[in-house]
């Protein structure tokens, strides 16, 4: 098992009233695909985020980041086969439509779960954690931060092998000569930008398409309020046509994509 950890505190982001769209915005390419309704401070920028329309929560924003590395542990190239979620919109009395606080336990078919947790409020790191994983096997568990890893063994939790981000990156020639983990990526897109070549990636599409999958599974469980099995070869919710009906959106013309791109 393995436990996904987002805790990032937010604001409350109040409520703001209509207003006209800031000058040098084109309002229109902005909303894309998205239902058109007058613009508001309060969905804009950063805040789009916290609402359905536009964004996925929290679950959705960091979540992938933490469902990824866990996807790699686990070598799972597959969706997971059973989903629940719940939570809700706590202590802010915004305007906010997704949950600030939300769980969402992912079950493979092989029986191997992935829980994602997300904290919007102010909270405390579990074992100084507050982006990561905790991963449990049958000899012990492992703490997965941004920043290294540590493992621990038996019931003493004794020291096993880990290592420091500093002391990888330091073994890193890619990492030497962009100097940070983030601009190492960004020069990967730029190059296959420019070059054209799929095989010039860093990591797949289907890779991230089937971590970012896990935190929209989670968010339909949470909308649907269902425990809900998913076929991973046909991509459909298994008797369930409305819990589909979550797995794309109504587009706005022009900004439609077709069923075979």
């Amino acid at each position: 098992m393995i436990r996904c950890l987002c805790f990032r505190p937010r604001e409350d982001i109040g409520r703001k009233p209509d207003s006209p769209a800031p000058p040098g915005v084109h309002y229109d390419l902005w909303l894309g695909p998205a239902a058109e309704r007058p613009f508001n401070e309060g969905r804009f920028h950063y805040n789009w985020h916290w609402f359905w329309d536009t964004g996925n929560g929290e679950t959705g924003n960091n979540g992938p980041h933490t469902a990824d590395l866990a996807r790699h542990i686990l070598k799972k190239m597959e969706h997971p086969r059973r989903i629940v979620s719940m939570g809700g919109l706590d202590v802010l009395p915004g305007t906010q439509e997704t949950p600030n606080t939300q769980f969402s336990l992912m079950e493979y078919a092989d029986g191997t779960r992935v829980q994602l947790e997300v904290r919007g409020l102010y909270t405390n790191s579990e074992d100084g954690i507050t982006m990561g994983l905790l991963v449990y096997g049958p000899e012990g568990w492992m703490r997965v931060g941004f920043g290294g890893w540590a493992s621990f063994f038996g019931r003493k939790n004794e020291p096993g092998e880990s290592c420091q981000e500093a002391d990888a990156n330091a073994r890193s020639e890619e990492f030497q000569k962009f100097g940070s983990a983030d601009l190492l990526q960004y020069a990967n897109f730029i190059s296959c930008m420019r070059s054209r070549r799929t095989t010039d990636l860093r990591t797949t599409i289907a890779e991230g398409h089937l971590s970012a999958a896990m935190c929209h599974l989670g968010n339909i469980a949470y909308r649907t309020q269902r425990h809900l099995i998913f076929d991973t070869v046909t991509e459909r919710f298994v008797g369930d046509e409305e819990a589909s009906q979550f797995l794309t959106r109504t587009y706005r013309f022009p900004f439609v994509v077709p069923e075979k791109v």
